[in-house]
């Protein structure tokens, strides 16, 4: 039973009849992720993903959230996700700005590189959130897949130490329009794209999984 704050739900329930925009070039690229999610829960139940971009502080931040909130909302079993980058920052405020205008509660600490626990459901535990290089402690050093969501992540990063897959998903990066008026609007555009591909992402895997039964 799904326990999804009830603002989150409505706005995964737009996201969804967003599934239509996906055009086909990303529906193909999409594919070999659910390939790769499908294969990992088969062969030994569980699917560790890590989400990358150079400062970890906006589209890997997003892109963790979301996979995190789809694998649940999907009921995919045993799914972990972690983000980092090649760089320890802050998370950009419009980040966490933005997954609160689509229901999120977000608790956040003091501090130059502050920690944001951030809620969907009334019965998970709130996703910590903060910048950090993707090879801290925390992460998973073996067996988990490396999606990349920017453009100079992937060129600076050729070898993921110890990821057993590689995957380049590339986002807009609505940094170029911090501190002008399109601000928000850029944030709020980002998010949802990434919303609605990461939900598509675990709705294909729901249904393959569905196959096996």
């Amino acid at each position: 039973m799904k326990n999804l704050i009830p603002k989150v739900e409505k706005f995964i329930q737009f996201r969804i009849n967003d599934f239509d925009e996906i055009d086909e070039f990303r529906k193909t690229l999409i594919k070999s992720l659910v390939d790769y999610i499908i294969k990992c829960i088969k062969k030994q139940n569980f699917v560790r993903l890590m989400f990358l971009c150079t400062y970890n502080s906006r589209r890997s931040h997003l892109s963790q959230v979301w996979a995190t909130i789809a694998a649940y909302y999907y009921e995919i079993p045993n799914v972990e996700t972690f983000s980092g980058g090649t760089e320890e920052t802050s998370i950009y405020k419009s980040s966490m700005d933005v997954l609160k205008i689509a229901g999120m509660e977000i608790n956040q600490s003091n501090g130059t590189n502050p920690i944001y626990e951030i809620l969907y459901a009334k019965d998970v535990k709130a996703i910590k959130a903060y910048s950090k290089v993707y090879y801290i402690r925390e992460n998973p050093t073996e067996k988990y897949g490396a999606i990349v969501n920017c453009s100079k992540a992937d060129k600076s990063c050729p070898i993921i130490t110890g990821a057993d897959f590689r995957f380049t998903m590339l986002y807009k990066d609505p940094k170029e329009f911090d501190n002008t008026k399109f601000e928000l609007e850029k944030y709020i555009e980002t998010n949802n794209i990434i919303a609605t591909e990461l939900l598509y992402v675990f709705y294909l895997c729901k249904i393959e999984l569905n196959k096996s039964i």
